[in-house]
């Protein structure tokens, strides 16, 4: 029977900046008139927050489907994969270790992808090794890296290598060819796009039913991303952090609590129609 979900993405998918809203300490005025840098430090019960609120649990929950979430701690050790720099290259890498899925994948029936036109940075030997956590993945990331005095050197210097050497186009098409690829061999599960910034999808590989619409109240969108910044439900729309006397140096641009469930909605209600077709 096939009875789970894969949820495959970055940040949007473990659901990072719910802390904001549901945190006593970052809601604090203690913690608040110091100001904030982001990005903050990840305290491990931030994902008690995250595992409750965000998207995929919420789908999960309202169609009775087991979660399997690519960044959550106790999947990577058991089934000892590694997370890559988006959501179809952590799948990639999943894959690479059937020995240890074939149980998961023969009782999957969704893999639901969080894709978008960002550029991120993997490397298996720098990120998966032992100083992996000191390698950043996202351009934020990379530009604080840079402009930090205290950097190591070594690794500034192999982060402005990667800058100079990246071509944004060949990366996009490696992750089509990649998509096309797991959709032929894993023909029993059905692959959903969730498209929350650009579409990177050019090739025209995935079937317009496995992409989930963006859509709500009869009003469409490009993708998640503009949804959220159009209804004003990202986190720095919501949490008191961003909305009082407090400094900042960046907005928190993640998905709010009523973010994720609002998208989660479009999800649901895509997977309901998907199945319904299927009777």
């Amino acid at each position: 029977m096939r009875d789970t979900i894969i949820f495959s993405g970055a940040s949007h998918t473990f659901g990072l900046g719910l802390e904001w809203e549901l945190d006593p300490e970052l809601n604090s005025e203690e913690y608040l008139q110091k100001g904030i840098h982001i990005p903050i430090p990840r305290l491990p019960h931030y994902q008690n927050y995250w595992k409750e609120y965000r998207w995929p649990s919420l789908v999960s929950n309202e169609t009775n489907y087991n979660q399997f979430n690519i960044h959550d701690e106790e999947n990577k050790k058991k089934y000892e994969f590694n997370i890559g720099g988006n959501a179809v290259e952590t799948i990639w890498y999943l894959v690479k270790s059937e020995k240890f899925l074939e149980s998961l994948l023969l009782k999957t029936k969704y893999i639901i992808l969080e894709v978008g036109g960002n550029v991120r940075w993997y490397d298996k030997k720098l990120h998966g090794g032992p100083e992996g956590y000191k390698y950043p993945n996202t351009i934020l990331e990379m530009i604080d890296l840079i402009n930090n005095p205290k950097s190591d050197g070594r690794i500034v210097a192999k982060t402005l290598d990667w800058i100079n050497n990246i071509d944004p186009i060949a990366y996009m098409l490696e992750l089509e060819n990649k998509i096309e690829y797991l959709q032929k061999k894993y023909s029993d599960i059905h692959f959903l796009i969730l498209v929350w910034q650009s579409n990177i999808l050019t090739k025209n590989i995935i079937p317009t039913k496995n992409i989930i619409p963006i859509v709500e109240n009869g009003i469409s969108y490009k993708n998640v991303n503009e949804f959220l910044q159009k209804e004003k439900i990202q986190v720095w729309h919501k949490a008191k952090a961003f909305n009082g006397n407090y400094k900042y140096n960046v907005v928190e641009e993640h998905a709010s609590i009523e973010g994720h469930r609002r998208v989660a909605n479009m999800v649901i209600e895509h997977i309901k129609k998907l199945e319904n077709e299927q009777k």
